[in-house]
């Protein structure tokens, strides 16, 4: 119990003296960087992406967190067709903190529909909906 008493100071020390610099610095760069650095981890995060071979194409977005959500739900079909044109029939999206994978197409019906019941579950995809209505008792 000691060795997490001194961990908490520690961390309560270290997040005291990261105020107290934060608060030293002018308005203007106290702002340039609540509004810089998201844009910025971002960007690097969007490049990181991109460079791995064994994940499908992210389509790319400005605003952090909110990603192509604004784009997505004014015109859902549009925004799938002009990513399946550029990105092809599989592709990844940003919408309100989640990555969304996309598989049009032929093959994507067959992999979504036609999958093993062993590698899909009904009541695993369904139950973090239906238990706040019907309770746990279904």
């Amino acid at each position: 119990m000691g060795a997490i008493q001194t961990l908490i100071e520690e961390v309560q020390t270290l997040g005291t003296q990261a105020l107290q610099n934060f608060l030293a610095l002018s308005l203007v760069q106290q702002i340039l960087l609540v509004v810089f650095f998201p844009f910025l981890y971002s960007l690097v995060w969007q490049a990181i992406y991109a460079m791995r071979n064994d994940r499908v194409p992210m389509v790319h977005y400005w605003i952090p967190w909110v990603g192509s959500a604004v784009v997505y739900g004014m015109q859902p079909y549009e925004f799938f067709h002009q990513c399946q044109q550029k990105y092809g029939d599989c592709f990844s999206f940003l919408m309100l903190g989640k990555v969304m994978t996309v598989y049009l197409g032929p093959k994507g019906h067959e992999f979504v529909l036609n999958a093993k019941l062993s590698d899909v579950s009904a009541e695993e995809a369904y139950t973090h909906l239906t238990t706040p209505v019907f309770e746990k008792k279904l």
